[in-house]
Formats: structure tokens, sequence, C-alpha cells
């Protein structure tokens, strides 16, 4: 059934895309988490360096405000991943469900097959119901026998027997024959059409999705090449000023989120791809 495939994918399509979400959103939180631990040691060094005369009081509450918004970001992705698993318990016959899967561990496979695709087979469905409807109205146009029997009486006489008749349709059905035929037509060219546009939809997917993979590789290559350690340590050496700390702790955090949303768009466009063949 056609509908019940289409529904079905549908679900499936919806609970892929929340899974995803929340997979980003369960990475973010891992980010959030270390990266508050950072903000609060930094808080409370400006807090000191303020209270012993060093740092002056714009500065100090600019950092106490980073913090306040950090806490803040935290609170918000709690909220997003709490909504999130109820849209998944709900697609899920209203039956709890728990997904702690991170964005990183989501397998970025692309694979479709577009002859699994329903739009095409319920336009090659439509081309069925065509061809019989056009085998209705052709036979139609057979003749028509009909069998009877017969008894008459006139005066003394009684006549008794079978009557056999038949119809010739001769140009009745005509127009409905031809309209039969252009049906068929019309089902095939739409089947055409679709196979095609899925087919252009499908490669245009498969180039944005290699595009996508690309970006998530030199980002995680840029994420490498940095290491939050030395600066932790260059600035506890009192090599670098704690705004030029918290420039590179900023740097470095923004660099993982924008990896995790990168990861989550390739998985989006690997998922757009998948369920064309579902």
């Amino acid at each position: 059934d056609i509908q019940f495939l289409q529904r079905r994918q549908a679900i499936l399509h919806e609970a892929a895309l929340i899974c995803i979400e929340l997979a980003y959103n369960n990475s973010l939180a891992d980010i959030l988490d270390e990266q508050i631990v950072h903000v609060r040691h930094t808080a409370e060094a400006t807090q000191k360096s303020f209270e012993a005369g060093h740092t002056s009081i714009i500065e100090n509450s600019q950092m106490q405000l980073m913090l306040i918004d950090m806490q803040s970001e935290i609170d918000d992705n709690a909220i997003e991943r709490i909504r999130l698993q109820k849209e998944l318990t709900r697609l899920n016959g209203n039956k709890d469900i728990k997904y702690s899967t991170r964005i990183e561990e989501i397998p970025l496979i692309a694979d479709a097959d577009i002859s699994k695709s329903v739009e095409i087979k319920e336009a090659s469905q439509n081309i069925a119901l065509a061809n019989a409807n056009m085998a209705v109205k052709r036979s139609e146009r057979l003749p028509h026998f009909s069998v009877g029997y017969v008894s008459e009486r006139s005066g003394e006489n009684s006549l008794q027997g079978f009557s056999i008749a038949m119809s010739i349709p001769i140009c009745e059905n005509k127009g409905t024959t031809k309209a039969a035929q252009a049906m068929i037509k019309a089902a095939e060219l739409e089947e055409n059409e679709t196979q095609l546009r899925i087919k252009n939809l499908l490669e245009s997917e498969i180039l944005r999705f290699k595009s996508k993979c690309n970006a998530c590789e030199k980002i995680k290559k840029a994420i490498d090449e940095f290491t939050i350690e030395s600066t932790c340590k260059a600035l506890e050496n009192n090599e670098i000023s704690i705004d030029e700390y918290i420039q590179d702790i900023e740097s470095y955090f923004n660099m993982r989120k924008k990896y995790i949303e990168a990861l989550r768009s390739t998985a989006e466009c690997a998922e757009n791809i998948n369920a064309i063949g579902r």
C-alpha cells in the first residue's frame, strides 16, 4: 500500500532527523561542560586580580557576565535535549526511549537505491492502474450477448423457447478508449519525470554530502593542531595575558562547536539521501 509506505517513510525520516539533532545537542553539552570549567577558572582568577587591584571593575564584570552567559547556554541545551527526547518518545508509540549517542558516533554513510523510492513506486502503480482501465474500456467494445426464455400465448397457440441477442457497440466507447490511452501516456510521462527528478536530486545531494565530509575533515585537522594545554600552561607562567587566554580558549571551543555543527549538517545530508531509497 503506497499510502502506508509514504507514512512509514515520513515517520522514519522524522525520527532519524530528531536523533541527529539530539546527538548534536548531546555533543554540545559535553563541550559546554568542558568550556565552563575554563571560564570559571578564568573568572576566579580575574576576581582575585580585581580584589588585589590589578584588574579593572569593567574587566572583572565582563568575565562574570561571560560565566552567566555560559551557564544560560548550558541550561538552554538541557531544555532542548529534554524536548527532543519527548519527540522520540512520541514517535516510539509513547514508549520511553533514551538516546545518548553523540554526533561523532553517527556513521556518515549515504546510500540510496532509487528503485525503492516510494514516489517511483507510486508512479509505476499509476501506470498499472491506467493499463487496467484501458483493458476495461476495450472489453466494453466487444459484442455483448444476452440469453433469455420466451413464452407467448396467442389464442389456442402457445409458443415457448429461448432467445439469443447480440449487441455490437459501434462508436459509443471510442472516446473513452482514447481517454484511457491518454491516461496511460500521461502516467508513463509522469514516471519518467519522477525518475529523472529523483536522480538529479540524488546526484546533487551526493555532491553536497562529499563537500560536507571534506569540510568536517578540515575542521577536525585544525582542532587537532590546537593544544589547549599549552595555552593553559602559558597563562600559568604569565607568558600571556588573561585577555589573550580568553581569546584562545574561545577560539578553541568555537572550532569544536563548528565541527559538531558540520557533522550534524553532514549527517542530515546523508539521511536525506538514505531516505530516498528507504
